[in-house]
């Protein structure tokens, strides 16, 4: 028994070590996965952004200070549903095309909000909420119906 709990000390000393020789690896990856997003909110919708640089980005994560802007509904005029598509280098590209969410603010001010894979899911229902909400929204390619009738969106 004595021998089991050397060689579980070891273990975890080297586990450790193994540690904090990736540790300032991942330091250095983790700017690039982390991009901005943006929350729905009761009142309004949060855009969180991060910096473009890499040390000043991983200092906001550790932080956990980045820059919120918030566009309250009654400041949003229309929301456009933009759809650009990508071409395809190559056989095995299967990068998705871009879906974005233009909002247009009744001072005339833009922000475009990225659609990723799960804000796509719920669009339908975000759209209807903004149109609840009295705000004008146009979808030139409906992407809206597509969605709901289940079919994928290949450019």
């Amino acid at each position: 028994m004595l021998r089991f709990s050397e060689n579980k000390r070891k273990i975890h000393c080297y586990g450790q070590w193994i540690f904090l020789c990736v540790k300032p690896h991942e330091i250095r990856i983790q700017p690039f996965i982390f991009k901005d997003y943006w929350v729905v909110e009761k009142d309004g919708i949060s855009v969180k952004k991060y910096s473009n640089g890499s040390v000043r980005k991983t200092i906001e994560l550790v932080t956990k200070n980045q820059r919120v802007n918030k566009i309250y509904y009654k400041d949003i005029f229309s929301a456009e549903i933009i759809y650009q598509h990508i071409q395809k280098m190559s056989p095995y590209d299967f990068s998705p095309d871009a879906v974005y969410l233009k909002v247009t603010m009744h001072n005339g001010v833009e922000m475009e909000l990225n659609l990723n894979n799960t804000s796509m899911t719920f669009l339908p229902q975000f759209i209807a909420f903004l149109q609840r909400q009295h705000i004008q929204v146009t979808d030139n390619h409906a992407i809206v119906q597509e969605l709901i009738a289940k079919n994928y969106l290949v450019g």
